[in-house]
């Protein structure tokens, strides 16, 4: 079975909490319509610190989480972008943009069996757009078919976009390429974090 697209037309509740090494996070539990098998989906976690400023245009920090339970119930904003992109199709006219924008999803598939200690692949997804538009929010990015059909667990992440992410002055204050880094650093986050 092919899917080349999925809207958000599912069923969601709220998820388990799950315990990371950067801290811990509530989803929620969606069924993709169409499909039998439940994902837990986790929005908007924040993988670096928020890039505003005098960091604006620097190298991502990681984010510090509070020792309480954090919400991951929603898509996060959309980095700094020429807005065209909402008209198209797939474009998402609900979406807001930030300049702290450096956040990842994450759909895991529920159990399906009883060894809880098979770890399931992880696709990690960086979103198109020439580094000028695209964000994880994007409806033509979630991961929720694609992880009960796959099987696998999936992260989309938004990374700044444009000069926010490529300026270069040749300076301590604008190294340049701080996208990269934040696709890096995220990285980097589902590596310590992800099972």
């Amino acid at each position: 079975e092919t899917v080349l697209f999925s809207k958000d037309v599912s069923s969601a509740v709220l998820g388990p909490i799950i315990s990371t090494k950067a801290g811990s996070f509530q989803g929620i539990k969606v069924i993709p319509l169409g499909q039998e098998h439940a994902v837990n989906a986790f929005l908007g976690i924040p993988y670096a610190e928020p890039p505003t400023g005098p960091q604006r245009f620097n190298k991502p920090k990681p984010f510090h989480f509070f020792p309480d339970v954090f919400k991951a119930t929603d898509k996060p904003p959309s980095c700094f972008q020429v807005d065209f992109y909402i008209h198209l199709p797939w474009g998402d006219k609900n979406s807001s943009m930030s300049e702290d924008c450096l956040f990842l999803n994450l759909w895991a598939p529920e159990r399906r069996t009883a060894d809880k200690k098979t770890l399931k692949p992880v696709m990690v997804w960086i979103h198109g757009g020439g580094y000028v538009v695209g964000s994880s929010a994007m409806d033509l990015y979630d991961g929720q078919v694609m992880s009960a059909l796959g099987d696998v667990v999936v992260v989309t992440m938004n990374y700044r976009l444009s000069a926010f992410g490529f300026l270069n002055t040749l300076t301590d204050d604008a190294p340049g390429n701080q996208a990269l880094y934040d696709q890096l650093l995220a990285l980097q986050w589902v590596k310590t974090n992800v099972e």
